[in-house]
């Protein structure tokens, strides 16, 4: 299985030729998607870090005896918390770790 395209948010690049690739991927684009996956890397670094500093908070999904679904359900809640602490657009918190809208303001 090969890919021929990438799809952006509203852009579609073409993976043909490099004048194609050149084309759709515009400084723009290219800052947005370096904009997000850093977001992104942090955010994770951030719930990896909060696992390793409260590993009480999460508990395991493998514990014998506990029921799994109550399991995902705390550590769901505690993702959440962890969550709450990166604002989306004026000021709501986001509803996932993947963002919609580069913000433009600081």
């Amino acid at each position: 299985m090969t890919m021929s395209t990438v799809h952006w948010i509203e852009t579609t690049a073409l993976l043909g030729t490099a004048d194609e690739l050149e084309a759709a991927l515009t400084p723009q684009v290219s800052a947005e998607i370096i904009y997000e996956l850093s977001e992104n890397s942090f955010q994770m670094d951030l719930l990896a870090l909060d696992q390793a500093q409260a590993p009480h908070m999460w508990p395991p999904l493998d514990q014998e005896g506990s029921d799994p679904a109550t399991t995902q359900q705390v550590r769901l809640e505690h993702c959440k918390l962890v969550q709450a602490v990166f604002p989306g657009k004026l000021g709501h918190v986001l509803d996932g770790f993947v963002i919609s809208e580069i913000p433009n303001v600081d």
